[in-house]
């Protein structure tokens, strides 16, 4: 057992000077995608790993009921749900997807005429943790209940869009019919499958039913009280033989990583966004700093009301913006450079990505943004304040107390901002007489905030949730019937080039409209043991868990 919390946290004699990043991978390059590589992970060939081996997993997070399919899970569970029952797809270091070849014989059989059906082509030999062959019945038992209203289901659109799952043509095919087009269904079955019967239950005392699990490993041991829990290897797993033996899972005092390492007792740990953790972590020997970039994405809102209903004056804002210097001032001491995203749907990494700060010529470049305001009547008064009408502009940033980067951003944004003449107030809801920070959302008195995006690499369907009228995410409220249209047109385009067309065209119109715009990636980093292999930071892509092991 993990005694974390009786580890001395005096290690300053087991540490040595501050060392650099042993392996970074702040963006994959080209070449690493073309050849599968994967950064932040130490990739190594799983055959020249040692056989067997216990890996002790340090997290930050705890859930005492794991059920994926009820809840939104934290991430850092998530992420050892899925070498209990993982998905029938591995997601790529671009964001491409490839099928899961312990689950599939090879890529699903696909047509669009004249709606979307997909033939999926079962290994044989796939079944669950008590012996019972995967069938035709946990597909549709997962479709069912991710169209009921309890289920946490991702993504949510995807489930209503079926509209049968029956057998398919041949032993261990299943046959998924869609109403329409729909160029993303392997989105819906990505994440794995719920075992009939499973979804609605409490899955809190996980030792006692390894029949919910179909991965390479299981659980044997589960303490919610000591938030402690041991996989071992499933021995109904079928695929690749996984290359340890057990995992131990500990959730642990956030100060308590490096100690317990030192100690022998932990060998891979996030550092989160925790300056002291990092600083700590670099300083003890045999420690390597896996990183690479995240899905989550820092985005700057911005409301179409009084002054920023002019785009000019919105477009200015973009331009008086560096954006890069934003998303540095987020990170003190973390020993990582920001760059500016530049796109709606994509991040650097992806194949698509392109510069649209660069295609739309909304650069950063504060003079231009200084005569963009003059144009849109925002003169500047001779206390250097921009006026308009005779009354001097303020504008409200939004902080949302919940989310701590939204103070950092909102006062780089002002700082910056003043240089344009721009006075930027910032406020929390109570000020404008609101109880939470979606309340004062709704208010609409506001003018500007931050919030976190996920890349759920699924462009189109993000890019209706968030510019689309009434759509979930579009906090800011944007509407556009000719936007709708085109993003109705790219949903139902199957031709891969032609809808990558269509986004291209789509996310450069709605760069210039400055109403979301992206400041950077979030950076993600591990600790690990150093001789530990295939395990960290995947950025874009699955973790492997089979794959995961000690050279």
């Amino acid at each position: 057992m993990l005694l974390l919390a009786a580890v001395s946290l005096l290690v300053t004699a087991c540490q040595t000077a501050p060392r650099p990043i042993e392996e970074s991978s702040a963006s994959p390059s080209s070449a690493a995608l073309a050849t599968g590589q994967v950064g932040g992970i130490n990739q190594r060939d799983r055959n020249g790993l040692r056989d067997g081996g216990q890996f002790r997993l340090g997290l930050t997070q705890w859930a005492d009921d794991w059920n994926p399919w009820t809840q939104d899970l934290p991430s850092q569970i998530d992420l050892v749900t899925q070498a209990l029952t993982p998905g029938l797809f591995h997601r790529l270091a671009d964001g491409g997807l490839r099928p899961n070849l312990n689950w599939l014989t090879g890529p699903p059989t696909v047509t669009h005429e004249p709606v979307t059906e997909v033939i999926y082509h079962l290994q044989p030999g796939a079944r669950w943790g008590d012996g019972t062959p995967v069938t035709v019945a946990d597909f549709q038992a997962t479709w069912q209940w991710c169209l009921t209203a309890g289920s946490a289901c991702q993504p949510a659109g995807q489930w209503a869009a079926i509209s049968a799952v029956t057998a398919g043509p041949a032993v261990n095919d299943v046959t998924v019919v869609y109403h329409q087009v729909e160029p993303d269904w392997a989105q819906a079955f990505a994440h794995g499958l719920a075992r009939a019967g499973s979804p609605a239950a409490a899955w809190t005392d996980l030792a006692a039913h390894p029949e919910r699990w179909a991965g390479p490993y299981t659980v044997t041991q589960f303490d919610a009280d000591e938030h402690r829990a041991v996989l071992t290897v499933n021995p109904q797993w079928w695929g690749e033989p996984p290359r340890l033996d057990v995992i131990i899972v500990q959730s642990l005092p956030q100060e308590g990583a490096v100690a317990a390492f030192v100690d022998g007792q932990l060998d891979a740990w996030p550092i989160e966004l925790d300056p002291q953790r990092y600083t700590d972590a670099s300083r003890a020997a045999g420690v390597q700093l896996r990183r690479n970039d995240s899905t989550t994405w820092r985005v700057l809102a911005l409301r179409q009301a009084g002054v920023l209903a002019d785009v000019m004056v919105r477009q200015a804002i973009v331009r008086g913006l560096n954006r890069a210097t934003v998303g540095a001032a987020s990170w003190p001491g973390l020993n990582w450079s920001a760059a500016a995203l530049n796109h709606l749907a994509w991040q650097p990494g992806q194949p698509l990505y392109t510069d649209l700060a660069a295609a739309t010529g909304l650069t950063q470049n504060t003079e231009a943004g200084a005569q963009l305001l003059t144009a849109a009547g925002l003169t500047l008064g001779p206390d250097g304040q921009r006026q308009l009408a005779g009354q001097t502009v303020e504008l409200t940033f939004l902080v949302n107390p919940a989310d701590p980067l939204t103070t950092t951003e909102g006062l780089q944004v002002a700082a910056q901002l003043k240089t344009l003449g721009l006075a930027v107030r910032l406020v929390e809801p109570a000020a404008l007489g609101a109880a939470t920070w979606a309340e004062a959302l709704a208010s609409g008195a506001w003018d500007l905030t931050a919030v976190a995006w996920t890349n759920h690499q699924v462009a189109v369907a993000d890019l209706i949730d968030r510019w689309g009228t009434g759509g979930a995410a579009n906090l800011a409220g944007y509407s556009d019937p000719v936007l709708d249209q085109q993003l109705a047109q790219a949903g139902q385009t199957a031709d891969a080039e032609q809808r990558a067309q269509l986004v291209a065209e789509i996310t450069e119109q709605l760069w210039s409209q400055a109403v979301y715009v992206p400041l950077e990636v979030v950076p993600e980093t591990w600790a690990a043991r150093a001789n530990l292999a295939n395990f960290g930071p995947t950025g874009l892509a699955t973790l492997s868990w089979e794959d995961v092991g000690f050279v």
